[in-house]
């Protein structure tokens, strides 16, 4: 089975250490996304297959085919695991974002950034768990309003930015925003360089005006080719969130690309 994995992760035999992409990097890396009822668990389809499938029920579709099962990256029933190991429960809603393997079959795979809809309930921190419900209902109105945009052709690579917005967004703290997020569209030259910004969800105006020419002067962008697989320099478009995080306690409110 070939695995395909975001940006330069690799996932090791026994931990899952890894930075996860947010909604806007998976939905246009990956090729199905959708929120779904995992259904039943079955066994696997053969001896040395790192994946079980899972019965599902899609209750929404984002991007990608319409399917009954999907392909959980772990064990089921098998006496060696890893911390790898998907382990997710029948009955269960999830946000998935899934890739196909060489047979044709969707799979999740952990660094992937699925995860439940729900906060688990071991969590016992009602602060915690009242964060990450708003982290999901954020997700899901970004991946809602990602579905209705047209998205270029699915590219052999992903990109991220270098790090020179992180200092220049700071003039933005303790800006009263009301919105949780803004899409943009960027277009890439065949060096990366920004040539234009589209607003696709925007804060306001004057907001969104300031964020064009910041995004147009102050940031540097890399193409990182997907595993196995080679990237031939093009213009490229490329969609980021802009994340509005609230106030708390002493720390002001901030604009970042990261979905935290």
């Amino acid at each position: 089975m070939k695995i395909i994995l975001f940006l330069l992760l690799s996932i090791p035999a026994f931990s899952c250490d890894c930075a996860t992409p947010g909604p806007t990097e998976g939905f246009q890396y990956f090729d199905l996304v959708a929120k779904v009822q995992m259904v039943k668990k079955k066994p696997h389809r053969n001896d040395s297959a790192s994946t079980y499938p899972m019965t599902v029920q899609v209750l929404e579709l984002f991007k990608g085919t319409p399917l009954n099962e999907i392909d959980i990256w772990g064990n089921n029933g098998r006496k060696f695991r890893t911390s790898c190991d998907m382990d997710i429960e029948e009955g269960s809603v999830w946000i998935i974002f899934a890739s196909k393997n060489e047979e044709g079959n969707y799979f999740v795979e952990p660094c992937s950034g699925s995860r439940a809809a729900e906060p688990s309930e071991n969590w016992g921190n009602d602060r915690a768990a009242t964060k990450y419900r708003t982290s999901v209902a954020i997700e899901l109105e970004v991946l809602r309003t990602l579905a209705k945009v047209s998205i270029a052709s699915h590219y052999t690579a992903t990109v991220h930015e270098a790090g020179m917005l992180y200092d220049s967004l700071k003039a933005f703290r303790g800006l009263p925003i009301d919105q949780d997020y803004g899409l943009y569209k960027l277009i890439l030259n065949e060096k990366q360089d920004v040539e234009k910004v589209e607003v696709i969800s925007g804060f306001t105006k004057e907001l969104d005006d300031q964020l064009v020419t910041l995004l147009k002067t102050r940031s540097s962008w890399k193409v990182v080719e997907r595993y196995g697989e080679k990237w031939t320099p093009q213009k490229i478009e490329w969609i980021i969130g802009m994340y509005r995080y609230k106030e708390e306690e002493d720390n002001p409110s901030f604009l970042s690309i990261n979905f935290l």
